[in-house]
């Protein structure tokens, strides 16, 4: 098979993968339709606040998985910048807009974490550091996303001076800030509600 077939499939793959709903099934396991509690998300903030802090990590740890393997592939096996965020962005897009979920999900960020883990190395460090003083500080989670992800393409910069991982890192910016306009729409209205 022709090596751009083989990559296509794998990217596609990515995608169907990052579509896997994991808080919606363990929701639907509990008898709860999570698109129909809080702000309707899949992802583990969401679930957090309907069932509880040990299923939202869960579907926290599942949803890092998703993303996480595909780009380790990419990034150590066959090496390739582009590939890598070809990969990120269909797991992150298959996240947000599920096949299997008529294509509303999450807000893609443990999906966008775990794509991230492989390219961070141990800058995940000041990361994780800043995102949990912010988090403190406001408990809000999607405000503390929103801030985090503005510093993603500085470190992925300062980590491989990569062009590709560069436009990678301001494409997440945009996808984050338009999966979240609801959130943000709540946070102007200061109606967001608290984490903890």
């Amino acid at each position: 098979m022709d090596i751009y077939w083989i990559l296509a499939i794998f990217v596609l793959l990515s995608y169907l993968v990052g579509s896997f709903p994991t808080g919606y099934i363990i929701a639907k396991k509990k008898g709860i339709d999570i698109q129909k509690k809080g702000s309707g998300a899949t992802g583990a903030t969401n679930v957090t606040r309907t069932l509880g802090l040990k299923y939202g990590i869960v579907v926290m740890i599942v949803d890092v998985l998703k993303c996480f393997i595909f780009t380790a592939i990419a990034f150590w096996f066959f090496k390739s910048e582009w590939l890598v965020v070809a990969v990120v962005m269909a797991s992150t897009l298959g996240h947000i807009f599920p096949c299997f979920l008529k294509f509303k999900g999450g807000k893609g960020v443990a999906t966008i974490a775990g794509g991230l883990i492989p390219l961070l190395s141990w800058f995940w460090i000041p990361v994780i550091v800043l995102w949990g003083a912010l988090l403190l500080l406001t408990k809000k989670m999607s405000l503390t996303n929103l801030l985090v992800v503005l510093t993603i393409p500085v470190f992925l910069w300062i980590c491989a001076q990569s062009i590709a991982f560069l436009i990678l890192g301001i494409v997440i910016i945009i996808i984050f800030y338009f999966s979240h306009r609801e959130n943000i729409a709540r946070l102007i209205k200061g109606t967001e509600p608290n984490l903890f």
